[in-house]
């Protein structure tokens, strides 16, 4: 179970040498938006986009709604994209491209496409997840919370069993 940003740190960074030659893709403009991993797929970049959606999902527990900064962040739907732009926002690392302009069949000007790449993604989603046990650590459980998610749902079907039970047996004497 990863608890804090510290374990997501230590597994990103565990898929360095794996990950040595993939970057992340953005694409985004008047064509809309598209987000790639290039570089090879393999089991790393599978279990890297499995951590990048946990820490997504994990920004919604510390990300505030009153803070401006983390709104954008917030208002994505997609835990792995949130964590994309996370890493793109927090990295300091994303490097955009010349923009190219998108042309209709007959060569009108349709709009702009932008396109830009995060390199060293291991050692970058590392950095960030330090940024942010600095800046936004995962609240811990209290004792009750943490007795509770291990065991309440088992003493309530318990229960819930318990009480079936002995309403039958009165129903049936």
């Amino acid at each position: 179970m990863l608890k804090s940003w510290l374990d997501f740190e230590a597994r990103f960074r565990s898929l360095a040498p794996a990950l040595q030659h993939v970057r992340l893709d953005r694409q985004w403009g008047s064509s809309g938006e598209y987000w790639h991993l290039a570089g090879g797929a393999s089991l790393a970049t599978h279990e890297f986009e499995a951590l990048c959606a946990m820490a997504g999902r994990n920004l919604l527990a510390v990300l505030k709604p009153s803070n401006e900064s983390d709104t954008p962040l917030l208002s994505e739907k997609d835990d792995k994209i949130r964590w994309y732009r996370a890493l793109i926002a927090l990295s300091g690392q994303f490097r955009s491209e010349l923009p190219a302009t998108e042309l209709a069949e007959d060569g009108t000007a349709l709009g702009h496409i932008y396109y830009g790449s995060l390199h060293n993604l291991a050692q970058n989603a590392g950095n960030v997840c330090l940024k942010l046990q600095g800046s936004h650590p995962v609240p811990e459980k209290s004792r009750r919370q943490k007795l509770w998610d291990e065991y309440g749902s088992k003493i309530l079907i318990g229960v819930i069993l318990a009480l079936a039970a002995a309403v039958i047996k009165l129903l049936l004497g």
